[in-house]
């Protein structure tokens, strides 16, 4: 779904696939430019819509820093990726994860191009304060 496979940032073996084909325990990892982790995605199940779009029923995204150490996390019942448009859309329930804070909302859409989102109401947001250095 959103990992970049290629430089086109699509996930090329899904042409290759039959529409309704269906995926299970799905684990698709990103790297950068140096071939550092940055991201990893898994799909309990993931189905091929058509040549350009993908579904994934329990869908985790992991984010990693450099260093591989995690960087936060967005849990989603279901999601749809368009390739053609770089677009990861849900209607069901989100939840993301860092150690700044969580956010829990009713749907999510995000660019994978932009690298940026909108969580759909109603949405709970908790933000961490981080302790008073002495």
């Amino acid at each position: 779904m959103v990992p970049e496979l290629a430089q086109d940032r699509s996930l090329p073996a899904v042409s290759l696939l039959p529409v309704g084909s269906v995926l299970t325990k799905v684990l698709i990892p990103r790297y950068d430019k140096d071939k550092k982790l940055t991201a990893v995605l898994r799909s309990q199940e993931m189905i091929v819509v058509d040549n350009q779009t993908v579904e994934g029923k329990q869908v985790r995204l992991e984010f990693y820093h450099p260093d591989r150490s995690e960087r936060g996390r967005i849990d989603l019942e279901m999601a749809r990726f368009d390739q053609k448009k770089g677009m990861l859309e849900s209607v069901k329930p989100v939840d993301i994860v860092s150690k700044d804070f969580t956010a829990h909302g009713e749907g999510l859409t995000f660019s994978q191009k932009q690298s940026r989102g909108f969580l759909s109401g109603p949405v709970q947001t908790r933000f961490f304060a981080k302790p008073e250095s002495k």
